[in-house]
């Protein structure tokens, strides 16, 4: 599997919810509830690392962006965890207006550029993610393609039926594929790139 940088960068933080675990007593081994969007294979490795240096245990589950403000706002009234770890700033940005997050400002934050995180410490920058193209050398060897190496490409017929995307309606990421085409294009040209693409595109994934 290669990966091809296309696009803006994207700030990944982390959030505080409502039910701030800093404020529980803990009767027993203290435990921390969170949601993340990132892989389960980046997120249990983190959570791992959290709970051996802090003696913590991190009861955690896994959401596209989409399913995770869904969750968030469904159950503002009863928070069911302590943190959101790893989503896109917009979101955050989004659920403050909504009371979804309070501020919390994690010890070395002052070390951070203030273009990663929000001045009134409701969400960090931990990650800065880009968007990308990933591509399967072998299939396209075994289907004589050229690996894309611009938005434009994937507009190639060749690459009919041979595309796969997330689903912007659920994906965070596919969200902000969008704005950077809107971004990089201009509006009514993005969307109009956007309907040519689909025509390439075998299934967009949830």
């Amino acid at each position: 599997m290669r990966i091809l940088k296309a696009g803006r960068w994207g700030a990944v933080a982390a959030g505080i919810l409502s039910l701030l675990f800093a404020g529980v007593a803990f009767a027993s081994q203290p435990v921390l509830n969170a949601y993340t969007i990132w892989s389960e294979r980046y997120a249990n490795e983190i959570f791992t690392a959290f709970t051996k240096d802090t003696g913590i245990k991190v009861n955690w589950m896994r959401f596209s962006s989409g399913e995770l403000q869904a969750r968030l706002e469904a159950e503002k009234a009863n928070p069911q965890v302590d943190v959101v770890f790893g989503d896109l700033a917009e979101a955050f940005a989004s659920g403050i207006p909504k009371g979804l997050f309070e501020p919390y400002r994690p010890a070395g934050s002052e070390a951070i550029p203030s273009r990663f995180k929000d001045p009134r410490g409701y969400w960090t920058g931990v990650a800065l993610d880009p968007i990308c193209f990933m591509f399967n050398s072998k299939f396209l060897k075994e289907h004589g393609l050229k690996p894309p190496a611009s938005w434009q490409d994937l507009l190639d017929p060749a690459y009919r039926g041979k595309l796969q995307m997330a689903d912007a309606r659920t994906s965070g990421t596919a969200m902000y594929r969008i704005l950077s085409l809107v971004q990089a294009m201009g509006e009514n040209e993005a969307f109009a790139y956007q309907k040519k693409l689909n025509a390439n595109v075998q299934i967009y994934t949830k």
